[in-house]
């Protein structure tokens, strides 16, 4: 099963969408596709601007707000914004949800069936300008309330989106093992990327790029890959694991590493996509087999 058809079968199961996510995070420099790359990290980690923020997650809420008098105490009242200056008043009437798919998950997870997103006291002192009271209450606190559904919405509209770049990749007969085919019959250009897939179906793309950045490493000398991976920051932990494992395995396989390599990559390579330890380059994945293959003189 090649990286497509695997983030295809997650967005069908029940894979958690920031895992899926950071799957399809591998495909954009094998496919060369800057909206996806963009999209991919903006959902994982965020929007900064919030003019980025795509439609589906904007939400359009009534405002609530709870009243106090000395004797008296009223909740959920629907309160007009038609008197707020703008930017006051967009933000007021829609949420917009800027946090990555990792707080949508945290949020669904809580099993609330309902969400409240509370005023800033500044907002409130404007809401209550424009607020008719009675009976001597006078407005204590603005909030929206947020169904559940809406952020299941939201999730589900990623995977519907993560869905259709697939399907369209697929359909121009593009995967991960040919990222440069299309049902034009285009030739793979000279500096198309090596996908490597190591243990646990973890897949690497390794191009150019990192292989320039690769070079101090001769082959069978332990110490000098050593040395290159300690510069990028890597643990004594994990750099003493990885000199027994190519210790113990000295040659590599005719299908690639072997298992104690295997089994080391399959764990420094999820370390390398959640930030973990600095690699100092963009393409720590990649870098890491690069240097086990530099060691191996392949």
């Amino acid at each position: 099963m090649n990286l497509l058809d695997e983030i295809r079968a997650d967005l069908t199961s029940a894979a958690t969408l920031s895992n899926t996510l950071r799957k399809a995070s591998m495909l954009p420099r094998e496919l060369q596709s800057q909206e996806l790359e963009e999209w991919v990290a903006s959902e994982l980690n965020g929007y900064r601007q919030a003019d980025t923020v795509p439609n589906y997650r904007r939400i359009n809420l009534p405002v609530y707000g709870t009243f106090h008098g000395r004797f008296r105490r009223v909740i959920d009242v629907e309160i007009s914004t038609a008197g707020l200056p703008e930017p006051a008043k967009g933000f007021a009437e829609t949420l917009t949800f800027t946090e990555g798919v990792a707080a949508l998950e945290e949020l669904l997870a809580s099993n609330e069936a309902e969400f409240h997103r509370t005023f800033p006291p500044e907002l409130t002192e404007l809401l209550r300008r424009n607020s008719q009271t009675s009976d001597g209450i006078r407005l204590f606190e603005t909030y929206q309330q947020i169904p559940r559904y809406l952020f299941e919405g939201i999730a589900d509209a990623v995977k519907n989106k993560l869905l259709g770049f697939v399907q369209e990749l697929q359909e121009k007969n593009v995967t991960s093992e040919n990222p440069n085919n299309n049902t034009d019959g285009q030739n793979v250009t000279r500096d198309a990327p090596r996908i490597i897939t190591i243990g646990n179906n973890n897949v690497v793309t390794v191009g150019d790029n990192v292989h320039q950045e690769v070079k101090h490493i001769n082959k069978g000398d332990a110490p000098s890959l050593i040395e290159y991976l300690r510069a990028h920051n890597i643990s004594d932990e994990d750099l003493n694991e990885i000199e027994e494992a190519v210790v113990s395995e000295p040659n590599a396989t005719s299908d690639g590493f072997g298992p104690n390599v295997r089994a080391w990559l399959g764990k420094m390579i999820p370390k390398a996509i959640a930030g973990t330890w600095q690699a100092g380059v963009p393409d720590a994945p990649a870098m890491l087999v690069e240097a086990i293959q530099k060691f191996y003189g392949s």
